[in-house]
């Protein structure tokens, strides 16, 4: 019985990883003017209000807490 070849994992893995961020990068770079008009309304906004329930008001926290980071004025 061979061990396992640790490099051979590695690179499959790395290649897995490279794979998966080429296609998220094409998709997002598809929707750049639509993330840009989504920038320009957060940073033009006075106050952020972010709501959601169950888990999707997890992820809302969670933005939340992020943007809070960035000093934007959320609740």
């Amino acid at each position: 019985m061979e061990g396992i070849d640790i490099v051979d994992i590695f690179i499959k893995k790395r290649e897995e990883i490279i794979k998966r961020y080429i296609k998220h990068s094409a998709a997002i770079y598809g929707q750049r003017e639509k993330i840009r008009k989504i920038v320009e309304l957060i940073d033009s906004a006075e106050n952020l209000h972010v709501y959601g329930k169950g888990r999707s008001g997890d992820i809302a926290r969670s933005f939340a807490r992020r943007l809070k980071h960035f000093r934007y004025r959320v609740w």
